[in-house]
């Protein structure tokens, strides 16, 4: 019987270590999800000052860094030093390519069976 209760305890702390895990990994997919919605308004932002022939040799704005760091995720260093919107978008498209791995670790395969 004591082995019995102690399989039953070790199934339970199982199933709560399973749990945490699933928690954590949907609040890591929330904080990407956010994130890459907020690269994506920046890009658009950057698209759109590109389009409208404005300066590209730009610092990074601090109201870009505020809207980067919505989602929670901590912004890559590269992108928070870069001096020209030019390198700022690339930069922000590779962030964007991991953060989408985040979301779906195994979308490259997806694309390649398509």
């Amino acid at each position: 019987m004591a082995s019995m209760d102690r399989g039953i305890a070790a199934a339970n702390t199982a199933i709560r270590s399973e749990a945490m895990l699933g928690d954590a990994l949907r609040r890591r997919r929330r904080e990407a999800r956010v994130a890459v919605s907020a690269v994506d308004e920046l890009l658009g932002i950057l698209e759109q000052r590109h389009l409208d022939g404005e300066a590209r040799g730009v610092a990074f704005q601090p109201a870009w860094r505020r809207l980067l760091e919505r989602g929670g995720q901590p912004v890559p260093a590269p992108i928070l030093t870069t001096t020209s919107t030019i390198v700022l978008h690339e930069r922000l498209l590779d962030w964007q390519e991991q953060l989408l791995d985040q979301l779906a670790p195994g979308r490259h395969g997806a694309e390649l069976a398509a």
